[in-house]
Order: C-alpha cells, then structure tokens, then sequence
C-alpha cells in the first residue's frame, strides 16, 4: 500500500516527442545496424541467388545422377524434401553428416533417391550413378579417399567432374575399369 502511494502522488511527466523519437531511432537501428533487418535480408537473398546458380548448373548431373553431399553442400535448403512445387528445381541430392542422417527418415528418403546401402562411402564406390558434392576448402572428397584407403578399399579412383562451381566441386568414385558418361568442363 505504501509504494502505491508514493507512486500517486509522484506523477512522472515525460515528454512525448522524446518517447517517439525513442522510438523511432530504435526502429532505424534494428533496420541498418550490423546484422539488423536489412544486413539479414541482402546476405539471404546472395545465398538464394548462389543457391539458384548451384542448382542449374548441378541440374543435368542430378538428372543422371544421384548427388551425394558434406555438410555445407545444401542447395535444396530452400525447398522440402518431401514436398515441391513445380517451379521449384530440387536436385536429387542427399547430404550426409548433418542431423538429418541420424533420422529414420532420412533413409526413407534415401531409398527414393535410388541409395539403398546405409553407408554413404559405400554407395560411392558401388553405384556407378552417384557423385559427391564438396566445398572447395575444406575438400572432404580427399579425407573420404584417405579413409577409404586406410580401410584397404583401393579399387576406385577419385575423377574430378566439374569445378565450374563457385565454391563447390563434383567428383565420381569410380570402381576401377568402370568407365562413367559424363561430360567434363570444357
């Protein structure tokens, strides 16, 4: 009872101009500052944009094969992997090492795409229709042939396919003597 005494009789005047102005530069602040709205929006739209390029030129090798990516590699991020729409270009692409491949569901997925061993080292070697996309630092596509060959797997070759890519590059790992048709940059 006492504090709201007190509290009535003082009366706290506050200019309003100031609260709006308050107000206002708080706004503008969220807005332009680094990492505020905007700063947000432009570094989204540069991902779509590259994320829209990737997927064009992975188009025609996604057709004939199945692409098989490390984290870091998700151009499909922007579309559900179980729903599209038809304007939407999805890749059929699996991405190994993110959360994803701990889920049941990922292997539901898996078996749609055409991959039905539970190793990705092992579709590599086996399907002769499988690519691995990788970042061009780190190239996970030499630590996947290192691993390989410390378990005394020696009969594949690692085939660079495209390096037209920005920031990614496609490879095969073919079984030895397999020959593969892929057309390779010009």
């Amino acid at each position: 009872q006492i504090i709201y005494i007190v509290y009535q009789k003082q009366k706290i005047s506050v200019d309003k101009r100031k609260i709006n102005l308050l107000i206002i530069t708080s706004i503008v602040y969220a807005i332009v500052s680094q990492n505020g709205f905007l700063d947000t929006y432009v570094a989204r739209m540069g991902k779509i944009r590259y994320s829209e390029n990737v997927k064009k030129i992975l188009d025609p090798f996604s057709k004939k094969f199945i692409i098989i990516g490390s984290v870091g590699t998700e151009v499909n991020h922007l579309t559900s992997p179980y729903f599209q729409s038809k304007t939407q270009v999805a890749l059929k692409s699996i991405i190994a090492g993110n959360w994803e491949t701990f889920s049941p569901h990922w292997y539901k997925r898996n078996e749609k795409l055409g991959v039905f061993s539970k190793s990705v080292y092992q579709e590599l070697i086996s399907n002769s229709n499988s690519l691995w996309l990788t970042k061009k630092i780190p190239d996970t596509s030499y630590s996947i042939e290192l691993y390989l060959r410390e378990r005394q797997v020696t009969e594949f070759t690692r085939t660079g396919i495209s390096s037209s890519l920005e920031k990614l590059n496609l490879y095969h790992f073919g079984q030895n003597g397999v020959q593969i048709e892929i057309q390779l940059d010009k």
